[in-house]
């Protein structure tokens, strides 16, 4: 391994850490805005489609991040995790969270 190809794999790795803060962030807000979107609901108050049909997407990336960790328990869960990917992708249907949901206009 070269010294130029060492350096390059730092930036990747630097640049790889930037974007998952990034994206840890904006999930982050999204769990905020939909936890506010719940309250608003359970509390009997005016919840719009576009905030309940967030709040769904939002709940079944916390559902498939609860197994994630879940699985994470089990010998060999890497191997598994990567295998389940490839299959809920094939069936259209994304293991990992997925990022970029649109968020309630009155909630950014």
């Amino acid at each position: 391994m070269s010294l130029g190809n060492l350096k390059e794999d730092i930036l990747k790795a630097k640049e790889k850490i930037k974007t998952f803060e990034i994206e840890a962030k904006e999930e982050g807000r999204d769990d905020y805005v939909a936890a506010e979107i719940l309250v608003r609901f359970l509390e009997d108050k005016p919840v719009s489609e576009v905030q309940i049909e967030f709040l769904k997407k939002q709940s079944i990336d916390f559902a498939k991040v609860l197994a994630l960790i879940g699985l994470q328990a089990v010998p060999g869960s890497s191997v598994a995790i990567v295998l389940l990917e490839k299959i809920g992708k094939n069936m259209g249907f994304p293991f990992f969270p997925t990022l970029k949901k649109l968020l309630p206009s009155n909630k950014k």
